[in-house]
């Protein structure tokens, strides 16, 4: 089942290419931006790949989940987790996507490195970045952010497995030496296969811990949205980053609302609250006008002053 469906930065790439046309950003600017377009087009490209080949067999599985895109904080810090699978064994796979389109090779010590134009360039490695992640996932889990499952009063245990997962067409030098790791390191079209390959192998052995671990498919939704729910969705400061000094955004003008008072209230600006009446918004909602970024002028609003809020100049 997929709770989290994947999206592109189709919203960064607009605002990126909106900053490239301002007559003030110089030539120098300009190639940084494009350059940064690029790299989101390859990340974007990469996701999509592996989450083709996951949703592929998961959608319609009650005893799978898959979400994609998730960022979680904890105690200040952050994961941005391409992709999370969960089974009924309580295995949560946590699958880093990479684009490698000039290849990548890994030597005896771990060291990464990719290729542009023939050229390697170091990199830091996707192994120690994904374990990263499954700390932030272990915190998250620990604190009471998920839904907790307890069998005879004791939690759970989450089985975490890390996965990196690059392009069917990306060429990988592995070393002679035995990197830890690196074994989970895979091609995208792969990872069904892998995933069944370690249950197989938790069968063979006849784990306990397997057996006490299983839970009902509804356990698994419910754990999943609980995960989605703790998502924390962040809007790049693109003006900032390239040192634009872009024209202050329109402030929305209130119509007849339910609430008056709350809606002739100045803006708020705090995140995942509305725009007009600082009312917490649900992840769903944050999404919505993200994805409509646009018409609300890229404003978080609320249900309700979605309905009741028109833009200034906007025909009414």
């Amino acid at each position: 089942m997929i709770i989290k469906p994947f999206e592109k930065r189709d919203a960064d790439i607009a605002e990126l290419t909106r900053l490239s046309k301002l007559p003030q950003v110089s030539a120098k600017t300009k190639a940084d931006i494009e350059k940064e377009i690029r790299f989101i087009r390859a990340g974007d490209t990469a996701e999509a790949e592996t989450a083709y080949e996951l949703d592929f067999y998961i959608a319609d599985s009650k005893n799978w989940a898959v979400l994609h895109g998730v960022r979680l904080e904890i105690d200040s810090t952050v994961a941005q987790i391409d992709h999370l699978v969960i089974n009924r064994f309580l295995d949560i796979y946590v699958i880093e996507s990479k684009s490698f389109s000039g290849g990548v090779s890994i030597n005896d010590a771990g060291e990464f490195c990719t290729f542009y134009n023939n050229r390697p360039i170091p990199m830091s490695s996707p192994i120690e970045q994904n374990e990263r992640h499954i700390t932030v996932l272990r915190r998250s889990y620990k604190a009471g952010h998920f839904h907790e499952m307890k069998r005879l009063g004791v939690r759970i245990p989450l089985n975490y497995r890390s996965v990196i997962s690059v392009g069917k067409n990306a060429r990988i030098t592995r070393p002679d030496a035995p990197v830890k790791g690196l074994d989970r390191l895979i091609k995208a079209d792969q990872i069904r296969t892998l995933m069944d390959d370690d249950i197989d192998k938790d069968s063979y052995v006849g784990t306990l811990a397997s057996a006490a671990r299983i839970v009902s498919a509804e356990t698994v939704q419910l754990l999943a949205k609980s995960m989605a729910e703790r998502h924390s969705p962040i809007e790049f400061d693109w003006a900032g980053k390239f040192g634009i000094k872009d024209a202050a955004p329109k402030v929305a003008t209130p119509l007849k609302t339910k609430t008056p008072e709350k809606a002739a209230a100045k803006p708020k600006t705090g995140p995942n609250v509305c725009a007009v009446c600082d009312e917490p918004l649900h992840w769903t909602v944050v999404k919505w006008c993200r994805r409509n970024s646009k018409k609300y002028e890229g404003m978080l609003l609320c249900k309700d002053h979605q309905k009741n809020v028109v833009l200034e100049g906007a025909k009414t």
